[in-house]
């Protein structure tokens, strides 16, 4: 376990029992998506798109970045 998580959990354990509780579920929640990626329905509709392009271009770092952050990433 790294230090910041060590110290993250200690400060948690310091919360009111309902507050522990949140912090828990959106331990969980991270985990979870972590582990299990799910696409939003935004990106699944762009999926067929992409793979009907016969020659998909390439895109500068900036471009990138700017379809990243499009799909809040």
């Amino acid at each position: 376990m790294t230090k910041l998580l060590e110290d993250a959990i200690a400060q948690a354990r310091e919360l009111p029992e309902d507050a522990r509780d949140m912090a828990a579920a959106e331990l969980m929640r991270y985990l979870g998506a972590a582990r299990d990626p799910q696409l939003s329905d935004e990106q699944l509709a762009e999926v067929p798109c992409r793979r009907a392009e016969k020659n998909p271009a390439t895109l500068s770092l900036d471009q990138f970045d700017t379809r990243l952050h499009r799909f809040g990433v």
